[in-house]
């Protein structure tokens, strides 16, 4: 008989799993690589926090930088500065509605110089943009955007593109804002360099400068209309816009080359020795008076022309019944050497009916 085997024998141990080890392995690794996909993860994010910080940092600064350079003037480096922000994002709509902004200050300034050379290239330039920005816009927006585009088509027309019309941009503007004072001055430009009613041209002026905005803008537009016209009835006119800009308290600087070009057209030597009736039911003597001393007394403005600044200023001094004045410039003009012909007789004839009362 075979052998029992010992009670007392211990029993065999089971076996281990093959690969045990193995497994535990790769468990660690699996560990240690899901870490170290949390860290390069997290790495990039900072990273990608950090460029896009960088990125929104350098946007800000050259949105800032162009509107400086916009408010000085410096409109091709206002462009310049917006055209780099645009390449960190070229769909950064901030950045292309501070475009806009600049392409109609400089439309509104129409310098050229540079790379622009014309009135036709700086309008091709500026176009494209504010026709994208329609597309975003508001309705008030849109409609200043309009009205330059209006403009540029203008400053196109007047280098030889006559089929563009205008003033069709004015109008559309004016539907979509009634009030928008870049399309009221347009328009009221237009209408004078056309030669069209004065009156309806004097309405649209009116307009802009009550809208609330782009005042200046506006003055300067009407005041540089008028000067452009020469005509008597403009001048008259220009001459109630300046005394309009004296008694509301404007700065007469944007005026005083056209208003001293309507003076001397109605005071100057080869001009009629009675002021038009049409002039004075248009302004008073008085306030021409007032309105020719706001805009010249004590500025040298033009240089080199202190005589017609006094005989002119003596003129309206007669005509506002300010006599003794009028006829004591008169007597130290006539004393100047080399008086011309013209002036001198015209003074003498001034001074003859301050003597005879009339």
């Amino acid at each position: 008989m075979s052998p029992s085997p010992s009670s007392g024998s211990p029993a065999t141990a089971p076996a281990a799993p093959a690969g045990g080890g193995a497994s535990r392995l790769l468990k660690v690794v699996a560990g240690i690589t899901a870490v170290l996909s949390l860290a390069l993860a997290a790495r990039q994010v900072v990273v990608y926090a950090t460029e896009y910080r960088a990125r929104q940092q350098r946007r800000t600064a050259l949105i800032a930088t162009s509107r400086l350079q916009m408010q000085a003037g410096e409109f091709p480096a206002a462009w310049t500065s917006l055209n780099q922000a645009l390449k960190g994002d070229p769909d950064d709509r901030l950045v292309r509605a501070a475009r806009e902004d600049v392409a109609q200050a400089w439309l509104d300034h129409s310098r050229t110089g540079g790379s622009i050379s014309s009135f036709s290239q700086l309008a091709d330039t500026l176009s494209p943009v504010l026709t994208e920005g329609l597309l975003h816009s508001d309705s008030s927006r849109k409609a200043d955007l309009l009205a330059h585009l209006g403009w540029a088509d203008f400053l196109r027309w007047r280098e030889g593109q006559r089929e563009l019309k205008p003033a069709a941009r004015y109008r559309e503007s004016l539907t979509l804002d009634p009030r928008n004072p870049y399309a009221h001055a347009m328009l009221g430009h237009w209408l004078l360099w056309e030669g069209d009613s004065l009156a309806a041209a004097r309405e649209h002026f009116t307009s802009a400068l009550e809208a609330g905005r782009a005042r200046d803008y506006a003055r300067g537009m009407q005041i540089a209309a008028l000067s452009n016209r020469r005509a008597p009835p403009a001048t008259m006119e220009l001459l109630r816009v300046g005394n309009e800009m004296r008694t509301s308290g404007e700065s007469p600087a944007q005026a005083r080359v056209g208003l001293w070009q309507a003076f001397h057209d109605h005071l100057g030597p080869s001009a009629p020795d009675l002021l038009p009736t049409e002039l004075t039911a248009l302004v008073s003597p008085a306030d021409l008076l007032a309105t020719y001393q706001w805009a010249f007394e004590g500025t040298g403005y033009p240089e080199g022309k202190g005589l017609e600044y006094r005989v002119e200023l003596a003129e309206l001094q007669q005509a506002a019944g300010d006599t003794a004045p009028a006829l004591a410039t008169y007597r130290a003009v006539l004393a100047e050497p080399n008086l011309s012909g013209m002036v001198r007789a015209k003074i003498t004839r001034a001074v003859g009916r301050i003597r005879a009362g009339r």
